[in-house]
């Protein structure tokens, strides 16, 4: 099982095809390296300092519709569920999780060429 802090994870391949991952302390950092650089994945946790993961979401989904996003969160409400996925979350993870629960969502097996929006 995996616990973290509050954070924003941008995942990107990289042309040798590992994965690259870039951190995001608050909502509006997360919001700005998805503006300026391409990623395959977003990984927003909905509890972030500053704009809030959903609020994130909600303004990432605007900027790159197609980009997908997961929430993973310690917040397991269904009304927090909802929410995050009505602001545009393709999945939803509660904390603490199993590694191959990242393996299953369809957001993360899109291809590049699958990823349009910019």
């Amino acid at each position: 099982m995996m616990t973290a802090p509050p954070v924003a994870h941008c995942a990107s391949r990289s042309p040798a095809w590992a994965l690259r991952l870039f951190e995001a302390a608050r909502g509006e950092e997360a919001l700005s390296l998805v503006r300026v650089t391409w990623f395959d994945a977003v990984l927003l946790d909905v509890d972030m300092p500053g704009m809030g993961g959903v609020e994130a979401c909600r303004s990432i989904r605007h900027a790159i519709a197609r980009l997908p996003i997961l929430m993973l969160t310690v917040m397991d409400s269904e009304d927090d569920k909802v929410l995050a996925l009505d602001a545009g979350a393709d999945d939803y993870i509660t904390k603490p999780f199993q590694l191959r629960e990242l393996n299953r969502p369809p957001a993360f097996r899109c291809s590049q060429k699958e990823h349009t929006g910019r």
